[in-house]
């Protein structure tokens, strides 16, 4: 057994000793729930564990012994520890209801040199403001920690992806997937950006916010979105200590809707929110939507001129930004159309906007 937060469990395999045990502490008191888990069989290259039940009480675990055999799992995943947390609490995350006690563990034992790459941590451990109680919704990926995409969040949240130790230099980038608002292609802007960002040292935290225009969504960018992404922002400059990270040298990267973010969250900030730097990619949102104050952040913008709608609002945001005197670097490509993330043709120019990202961050000094 090893213990994960407060009175909750998971179980590995089925030792009767082992059950029996868990059996006494749902009794007395000392434990209110518990996920068990058996190993199963080859898939692939790997082992898998699958999760027969989610238990909270004596009665159900011993039916859910007898059955586990009979009963199809819940979920599977590689037969691999660190995954098997990371799965775990990322359930958790978008499933159960969360509690200010459950993070503040899980942020303790989130040490350096044990966290899981892409854990979840919940940005609001009662819930977020105005959420609805009601699970998430996404589509699943080769990775089952990683989804491919969400398509409803009630659950904000933030997947932290540590920068290798040999090569972290303390920078951190929250990153904000776009969709319309109606979706979070989090694989293509997510995961694939966390990827890029840790092989030069820097962390990334991928950004699960509330979408304004799911079906039958009460939310809004302007207030629920935007309070998720400032509330990222408090949490990795909270946690900059135990991560290694600088908590002067934290940036704020958003794609098209997540660029729309980017936008509010370098122009309506507090101390404790305001980027140190922005990355404006592909951003969609109407004009006068923001308000760039002379305070606003360095900006690094980037679209291509195939894309009509979102190349103005590029331009605008520039040319706000040069009223303000604020130092800022945009790069327009002629041919990349809507949403190249970093999967352009290595034959296309745009495929190297990174490149140029990369010397502005270094010429700026955010990599060091």
């Amino acid at each position: 057994m090893q213990q994960i937060f407060a009175k909750t469990a998971v179980f590995v395999h089925s030792a009767d000793v082992r059950r029996q045990a868990f059996l006494g502490k749902l009794a007395d008191g000392r434990l209110e729930q518990a996920f068990f888990f058996v190993q199963d069989g080859q898939r692939g290259n790997g082992k898998w564990f699958n999760c027969v039940g989610h238990i909270k009480s004596a009665k159900g675990a011993e039916a859910r012994h007898h059955k586990r055999k009979k009963t199809p799992p819940l979920f599977r995943w590689p037969l691999d520890t660190a995954t098997v947390l990371r799965v775990f609490l990322n359930m958790i995350h978008s499933s159960f209801p969360m509690k200010t006690t459950v993070l503040a563990l899980l942020l303790a034992g989130a040490a350096l040199a044990q966290m899981p790459r892409g854990m979840e941590i919940p940005l609001w451990p009662d819930g977020a403001p105005g959420a609805e109680d009601a699970p998430d919704v996404s589509e699943p990926s080769d990775d089952p920690a990683l989804p491919k995409k969400f398509t409803v969040v009630h659950h904000p949240s933030v997947y932290v992806f540590l920068a290798p130790k040999d090569k972290a230099n303390g920078a951190a980038v929250v990153v904000a997937p776009g969709g319309g608002h109606s979706q979070l292609v989090i694989d293509k802007e997510g995961w694939e950006v966390a990827d890029w960002l840790n092989k030069r040292g820097i962390a990334a935290l991928v950004l699960k916010y509330r979408l304004a225009r799911a079906p039958k969504s009460h939310y809004t960018v302007a207030e629920d979105a935007w309070a998720d992404a400032s509330q990222a922002m408090r949490l990795v400059r909270k946690q900059a200590g135990d991560w290694n990270l600088d908590p002067k040298r934290v940036g704020f990267m958003g794609f098209s809707a997540g660029g729309e973010l980017a936008a509010l969250m370098e122009t309506h900030f507090s101390a404790d929110t305001r980027p140190d730097f922005a990355v404006v990619v592909y951003p969609g949102f109407k004009p006068g939507a923001v308000t760039v104050p002379k305070d606003a952040p360095p900006t690094f913008l980037v679209c291509a001129d195939d894309d009509p709608s979102h190349v103005v609002t590029t331009v605008n945001l520039y040319l706000d930004l040069q009223k303000q005197g604020v130092s800022s670097e945009m790069h327009i490509y002629a041919n990349g159309k809507h949403g190249f993330g970093l999967r352009a043709p290595a034959t296309m120019p745009v495929s190297t906007w990174t490149d140029r990202l990369w010397d502005w961050m270094v010429n700026k000094g955010f990599t060091k």
